[in-house]
């Protein structure tokens, strides 16, 4: 699990150079640092106004709650400065998941993501919203795409259970690939509970201020402090299959 001082580490990346985003992926660019040869995978604002700050802080719940996601920064482009996105580390070389169907080595982590995906109401994790690569003879399932959730799905959150979705609609194919060790995976958002009431505030004030006005971050660190975040982790857990 990632400390909240790592989760602070986070920083701003600037890339030199882009390629088109892969057609699945709802991304605009994949951004190039030409000193590290890290690519990332970037998501502006143009699809959605509230889009990079929802897959910021679905991101980083993630990390908080030991989730297998990719490393994210607010990515600038050199020859656009000021201009930020939200960026994950983009790793190539990925699997469909037929390919890999049934050898997947930490299967657990769809009903862990799952718990994380009601209580963000992510209504579209499928099988594609995982990445499945090869890592020294195994397969490992890390999450991605957080860009249906959140503040995309407009403030406040729809109330749970969830109504028929791809969410919804796929879980039971997912969860099959864990059937023998798959149990209630409330640890995700017992870890969300124990999260502290500076939690959001921290998180809104290291990502770029363009990303949400003054009254967006009022509004989600009152509702993080006060009891509403408690009333949707209650809606969470009774909504677990």
């Amino acid at each position: 699990m990632i400390s909240q001082q790592q989760l602070t580490l986070l920083t701003t990346v600037t890339c030199h150079r882009t390629r088109p985003a892969p057609a699945t992926a709802a991304a605009d660019f994949i951004g190039i640092d030409e000193a590290t040869t890290h690519r990332w995978l970037c998501k502006g604002q143009g699809k959605h106004p509230l889009l990079p700050v929802t897959e910021w802080l679905c991101s980083r719940l993630a990390m908080v709650c030991g989730l297998p996601v990719p490393q994210v920064a607010a990515v600038e482009l050199a020859t656009r400065p000021g201009e930020y996105y939200f960026g994950s580390q983009w790793q190539g070389g990925g699997l469909e998941f037929l390919q890999v169907r049934g050898r997947i080595s930490n299967a657990s982590v769809f009903a862990k993501t799952h718990a994380l995906d009601l209580f963000v109401h992510n209504t579209d994790r499928h099988r594609g919203n995982y990445l499945y690569l090869d890592l020294a003879g195994e397969i490992v399932a890390r999450v991605i795409d957080f860009s249906h959730s959140l503040l995309v799905m407009g403030w406040p959150l729809p109330s749970l259970p969830m109504a028929t979705c791809n969410t919804t609609i796929e879980l039971p194919y997912l969860l099959a690939e864990d059937a023998i060790s798959y149990a209630r995976p409330d640890d995700i958002l017992d870890v969300i509970d124990g999260l502290s009431p500076d939690w959001m505030r921290t998180s809104l004030d290291l990502m770029p201020t363009a990303w949400l006005d003054q009254a967006g971050r009022e509004i989600l660190d009152e509702w993080w402090r006060g009891s509403a975040r408690q009333q949707r982790l209650d809606s969470a857990k009774l909504a677990l299959p």
